[in-house]
């Protein structure tokens, strides 16, 4: 993934959701060529596969910002969370995370937001997926601690 033309550093964000848990995983990827960085995140309490796309995106612009990068140039393949971003629209279900991610995106000198093809957001595709599938090790104290 090349540094955009114009100067931004790419991030690409996804996300795979379970209906079955209310879970979802969060991938995203920062790409230049002063660096490459994968995150991925599992979040509990997500209703739904757009909701979960605007958490991976707010995560990126978070991210971004923690490590002072501008510019930025955000992309997802969910097309209704873009648009919503780039025409400021108020889709009620992710009204709270698309004003959160256009707070932070503030602090850029200049950040964009770009639909993508599926196809060409494989990378955090498989991030948000790997990290929906990993279980976090149960560890039982009271067994641990237990007098034999």
């Amino acid at each position: 993934m090349p540094e955009n033309l114009n100067g931004a550093v790419v991030i690409r964000s996804d996300a795979a959701w379970c209906s079955s848990s209310n879970s979802a995983g969060l991938g995203w990827i920062i790409a230049s060529t002063q660096i490459t960085r994968e995150f991925s995140e599992r979040v509990e309490f997500v209703a739904s596969p757009l909701v979960a796309e605007g958490l991976a995106l707010r995560e990126a612009v978070i991210t971004s910002g923690r490590l002072n990068l501008d510019p930025v140039r955000f992309e997802s393949d969910s097309s209704l969370l873009i648009k919503s971003i780039a025409s400021n629209a108020l889709v009620a279900e992710i009204h709270s995370i698309t004003a959160d991610i256009l707070n932070f995106a503030a602090g850029f000198s200049s950040a964009f937001f770009v639909w993508i093809p599926r196809e060409e957001n494989r990378d955090a595709d498989a991030l948000a997926k790997c990290s929906l599938n990993v279980v976090e090790p149960l560890v039982v104290v009271d067994a641990v601690n237990a007098p034999n």
